[in-house]
């Protein structure tokens, strides 16, 4: 399977909702920024994030000089997007990888730019696919999520509380 570069809602959704540990069961080869690093606030993520990073789970990069500048050309390009989300789309289209993000505009952007792009509901189903997860699971995982008040797409995630017998 392709290499996979994390946005900040994908890493929180994950911890958020349980299924970290399961995501890097699968193998996939996963990275981020630290422009992404830095967008996370929560003392309790950033720790889990620093035990991926020490356990070489998560690769953190730092872009360099002419990759920032890249960026920051792209921001200028598209004023819906942050410096993280181009941070990410960046090094996504480097490394041919595909990226994992819940917003909207970087999802919409990266598919005009003909660059794999995947969400929390697609991670779920893969967990469940690849046997890691029963549905029923993945459905507490989701509500869960849901009652967080993590941003995510309504219609879609009834109809998999349905299918996995949570709701």
């Amino acid at each position: 399977m392709k290499i996979a570069v994390q946005d900040a809602n994908i890493l929180i959704d994950m911890m958020e909702g349980g299924f970290c540990d399961l995501w890097f069961a699968l193998g996939i080869e996963t990275h981020t920024t630290d422009q992404i690093i830095f967008e996370i606030k929560e003392p309790e993520q950033l720790s889990q994030i620093e035990a991926l990073v020490s356990s070489g789970k998560l690769g953190v990069t730092s872009l360099d000089g002419q990759e920032m500048a890249d960026v920051i050309a792209l921001r200028m390009q598209n004023e819906d997007l942050s410096i993280q989300d181009c941070s990410v789309l960046t090094f996504a289209e480097k490394l041919d990888a595909m990226l994992l993000t819940g917003d909207k505009d970087l999802r919409t952007f990266a598919g005009k730019k003909h660059i794999e792009v995947h969400g929390t509901l697609w991670i779920l189903d893969l967990l469940i696919e690849k046997e890691l997860l029963v549905p029923q699971v993945a459905a507490q995982k989701l509500q869960k999520l849901l009652d967080t008040k993590r941003r995510l797409p309504k219609h879609e995630c009834k109809n998999r509380l349905m299918a996995w017998g949570g709701g």
